[in-house]
């Protein structure tokens, strides 16, 4: 994979042309309507994902990337803009976009063979050719000897493992993720972290990848999008300057202490203009709820 990019300025976005897109998003835009306002969760968005790249997005809480993520699945529908897979649009879920979720969201009545086989029973896979590619999947995340234990069995990690085989089953070639480390803990979203690295390498899969944590996505991706405080804009776009593969020995090079420094140095300021806008849409719905603090006359 090619990982070369012209050299910029410290400070400024690493760019490369990617050539023919095998994901192409234009001018995204989302829009919430109430009976009380019209919030903008993302606007203006354009991004390519290149055959076999992974692709980070980070940006500061609320700023629209689990929705522009939803949006590229078909899970919900973009007020403006188009997505396009191949060269077609995009309209609704389908067996080429894979999805990742936050959580494990595992079945849990069904085994994690079950579980796994999900999709493959939903789009009519014949049931030999299912229980075939389940039991590879099982394997290639290393979970072919609790193919038969319930989620509850599993550690988090393990879970999380059975989240990916389920979504990797019907071999979609993107593959969207929303921070499915996120409520692990420090020491084993680490050690899946190497794994998905491990797991990627044997797939060449094409990966969106949403997370908050800068050093998570300079660890895994070839190239890292920086999204702003809501409205959600493109702001920032890094090549991961590091050559693959990759070990956790890397976390300690200068070029990844660098592009860590690089990017948060873009994004402190947007995380503290979410945070304010946080504050500010909580005290409204105080003062519109009668809950606001009142000062008492003597």
């Amino acid at each position: 994979m090619d990982n070369q990019s012209d050299i910029a300025a410290p400070g400024t976005s690493r760019r490369r042309d990617t050539g023919f897109p095998l994901l192409e998003v234009r001018d995204l835009g989302k829009k919430y309507n109430s009976s009380r306002e019209s919030i903008v969760a993302i606007e203006s968005v354009s991004v390519n994902l290149a055959q076999g790249e992974f692709l980070s997005i980070v940006g500061p809480s609320g700023c629209g990337k689990s929705t522009l993520l939803k949006i590229i699945a078909g899970l919900s529908t973009a007020t403006s803009g188009s997505i396009r897979l191949n060269g077609s649009e995009v309209v609704r879920p389908g067996p080429d976009l894979g999805f990742v979720f936050q959580g494990d969201a595992l079945l849990p009545w069904r085994t994690i063979r079950q579980n796994v086989a999900l999709g493959l029973e939903i789009s009519g896979r014949h049931r030999e050719a299912a229980r075939i590619r389940t039991d590879e999947m099982l394997r290639l995340v290393g979970l072919a000897e609790f193919g038969d234990r319930f989620p509850v069995e599993l550690s988090g990690g393990m879970r999380q493992r059975a989240n990916l085989a389920r979504g990797l089953a019907l071999d979609p070639p993107v593959l969207l993720m929303d921070e499915p480390f996120a409520a692990l803990d420090a020491q084993t979203r680490e050690i899946m972290q190497t794994e998905l690295l491990k797991i990627w390498r044997q797939n060449k899969k094409s990966v969106i990848f949403i997370t908050h944590q800068i050093e998570e996505a300079v660890f895994l991706s070839d190239r890292i999008i920086l999204m702003s405080a809501r409205p959600g804009r493109i702001i920032g776009d890094f090549i991961v300057p590091i050559e693959r593969p990759r070990s956790s020995a890397v976390r300690f090079s200068n070029e990844f202490r660098e592009l860590n420094r690089e990017i948060w140095q873009q994004l402190r300021d947007e995380v503290t203009r979410a945070n304010d806008q946080s504050k500010a849409a909580t005290l409204k719905g105080s003062q519109s709820t009668g809950w606001g603090l009142r000062t008492r006359r003597r």
